[in-house]
This record gives structure tokens, C-alpha cells and sequence, in this order.
């Protein structure tokens, strides 16, 4: 069984999505508490948060290069 603090993901959805306003309940259906807003801003600090919902604007492309094997979930694009 997958708990909480051993899930991660990254959310991509472009920019005025509403990530942030929908922070909370987007890392409740996705079963973690933590929320780490505008990941990959700086892609050379790019740094995973285990068990974090990471919200991002960057496409889902960029995504998988910059963290491979995270769970990725994307939308609007």
C-alpha cells in the first residue's frame, strides 16, 4: 500500500489554469497534503519534495526531463 508521504507528483497545467487557487483540493484527490507552488521556475533548481503535490506551468515535455520517473499529471494542454 502507497501512503501519502511516499506519493509524489507534478501537476502541469499552462499558466492562468488556477493551480494555485485549487492547490488544496487538487492535492486531496491526489492523496497528499504538501503543495509546492511554481516548481520548475528556475529549472536548475528544480528540487522534488517527497510526498508534495509540485504546481507547475511548465509543459509536460519539460516536466519528465527535469524529474523522470515522477508521476506527472497535466491538464490544459
Amino acid at each position: 500500500m502507497t501512503t501519502s508521504s511516499s506519493k509524489t507528483a507534478i501537476f502541469s497545467a499552462p499558466a492562468g489554469w488556477g493551480k494555485t487557487q485549487k492547490a488544496d483540493a487538487l492535492a486531496r484527490e491526489h492523496g497528499l497534503s504538501k503543495v509546492v507552488d511554481d516548481w520548475g521556475a528556475h529549472p536548475n533548481k528544480a528540487s522534488i519534495t517527497p510526498g508534495a503535490l509540485h504546481l507547475t506551468n511548465l509543459h509536460p515535455d519539460a516536466c519528465k526531463r527535469l524529474a523522470p520517473g515522477v508521476h506527472l499529471i497535466s491538464r490544459g494542454w
